[in-house]
């Protein structure tokens, strides 16, 4: 992992760059992922490990989509960008080198002989050709990537009941199975510790009738009402400074506090702000009944008790109105001014190199 993160912020400037996206997931899987995945086809890990590894480049993925992948689940984003899981990743490649070894068993004596060979009476590897529960790791490893192969095939599966390990070599459906079939987009019950808290949408579509769209979190019901209803909720009129309302965490603007309440995790904040600064006093006039009060916490206190907004849980009174967006992909698209300002950074940011290139040349002649 932290050879992945060395090349990850190798190429750095080249996430931010208005490259399309086909381009920087091109890259990322050249660089990054095989830096991430190297040497571990022969390693035996702990799920525990799997499950950093899959943390880490969800977290990469998110971040090559620019936050398009906001309230959109894991095995979606790997979906969109073509990406398998790392687990079925490593599956894939130790099941198709199993493959390679069972062609020609013969040339692989000294290897077959350490993972199956007898080494007392106590440890026993292999009981009438199937893996024994006191098998190494590696074997019992191997064991569960043919099983899971045995689940895409009939054949396969009826050979590795009947004969076992030792069916494998003189096996056709072995042999045949493509290894690709193994990688999926699920990582597996990722993040079991969490409640899955799912919300189902309760507007009304054109044509009158309720969505009832399943959303994940709060974060998803505001963005399915954003993009699909073109509105938002009170939650989003209740922050007025560039500060929550709830856990008093201090932003850099409005809009990152906006997005803060949006993220919150069963009515909950699940973490602080991440630029910690001043707040900046709005205008102290309440937004549900347009009263002047004294303070900000005054404020607070008013929309809590008399605006009967006890939590920051989505209302559907006093809803917010916003412009329609541009159709595009799922997860959006760039504003023009955005690749226009980025598009003004990449050009200032090489003429500058050239000129420093070109006081270099100047000062060796």
């Amino acid at each position: 992992m932290a050879k992945a993160r060395r090349v990850w912020l190798i190429y750095r400037t080249f996430w931010t760059s208005p490259a399309p996206l086909t381009r920087r997931l091109l890259v990322y899987k050249a660089a990054v992922r095989t830096a991430l995945l190297s040497g571990l086809d022969a390693q035996v890990l702990a799920r525990v490990y799997v499950d950093r590894l899959e943390s880490w480049e969800m977290s990469r993925l998110r971040a090559l989509l620019r936050g398009g992948a906001r309230g959109q689940d894991n095995a979606r984003v790997r979906e969109y960008c073509r990406v398998a899981s790392v687990a079925s990743t490593l599956r894939k490649r130790r099941f198709a080198w199993l493959q390679s070894i069972m062609k020609n068993p013969g040339h692989h004596v000294a290897l077959l002989s350490a993972m199956t060979g007898e080494l007392d009476d106590k440890h026993c590897q292999l009981n009438n050709g199937h893996i024994a529960l006191s098998a190494n790791p590696w074997l019992r490893q191997f064991g569960k990537d043919v099983e899971a192969a045995a689940s895409l095939d009939t054949v396969l599966a009826r050979t590795w009941r009947s004969s076992g390990w030792r069916g494998l070599p003189s096996s056709y459906a072995f042999s045949a199975i493509n290894s690709a079939r193994l990688l999926v987009y699920d990582s597996g019950g990722l993040f079991t510790r969490h409640r899955l808290d799912l919300r189902v949408c309760a507007r009304a579509d054109e044509k009158g009738e309720p969505c009832g769209a399943m959303c994940h979190e709060a974060a998803g019901l505001a963005i399915q009402c954003l993009l699909k209803h073109r509105c938002r909720y009170s939650t989003f009129k209740m922050v007025v400074a560039n500060q929550c309302p709830c856990c008093f965490a201090a932003f850099s603007t409005r809009r990152h506090a906006r997005i803060h309440v949006d993220r919150r995790w069963n009515d909950v904040c699940t973490k602080g702000a991440r630029f910690k600064g001043p707040v900046i006093i709005p205008d102290l006039s309440c937004p549900f009944c347009a009263q002047e009060l004294c303070s900000l916490m005054r404020l607070y206190q008013h929309m809590k008790n008399e605006c009967h907004c006890n939590s920051l849980v989505p209302r559907a009174d006093g809803d917010v109105t916003v412009p329609a967006a541009p159709s595009g992909s799922p997860f959006g698209r760039w504003t023009l001014g955005r690749r226009r300002r980025l598009l003004q950074a990449w050009r200032q940011r090489f003429a500058l190199r050239r000129r420093k290139a070109s006081k270099m040349a100047s000062k060796k002649k």
